[in-house]
């Protein structure tokens, strides 16, 4: 039996697939760019969605522009498994 938590055999795989993959590499992506307050409840609407546990969900990149705008970028894996 392993003392390993039940998520942890998903982060193993998307790590190796995410070290070994360039870009194209499988991950989904999506870029916004919103106003500061809309750009929060995105990125949240997006973490709730697709919990970083299950997806290895995370903000990949991000910037601030003219007019107090986010430009971001959220990655996932396509699927839970």
């Amino acid at each position: 039996m392993s003392n390993h938590p039940p998520h942890k055999h998903v982060l193993d795989k998307a790590l190796r697939f995410a070290n070994r993959a360039p870009v194209g590499d499988g991950l989904v992506r999506q870029s916004f760019t919103l106003p500061r307050e809309d750009a929060r409840v995105a990125a949240r609407n997006w973490l709730d969605r697709f919990p970083a546990a299950a997806y290895w969900s995370r903000v990949e990149s991000w910037q601030r522009r003219d007019g107090d705008r986010i430009e971001f970028t959220m990655v996932r894996l396509p699927t839970a498994d």
